[in-house]
């Protein structure tokens, strides 16, 4: 379990344990939240919230809920 105080502590650990560069999730993050709240006030598209710096949602895949999966590979709620 990784724990992280900052988004840039998240981003190294994820880069350091999953083998993507930290310059590509960290662009990844910004392009998708702006580092900001992924649900402001007025989000009415009624899908899903995004978690998350990398604006993640809860799908089905193959009967898995990739996120609830995701979660608990990482140890976080």
């Amino acid at each position: 379990v990784v724990v992280a105080s900052t988004l840039r502590e998240a981003l190294a650990a994820a880069s350091r344990v999953y083998g993507v560069p930290f310059d590509l999730l960290a662009a990844v993050a910004w392009v998708e939240t702006r580092f900001g709240d992924p649900n402001p006030p007025g989000d009415s598209d009624h899908r899903p919230p995004e978690v998350g710096a990398l604006h993640l949602r809860p799908s089905i895949v193959g009967g898995v809920d990739t996120l609830a999966r995701a979660q608990h590979l990482l140890g976080v709620s």
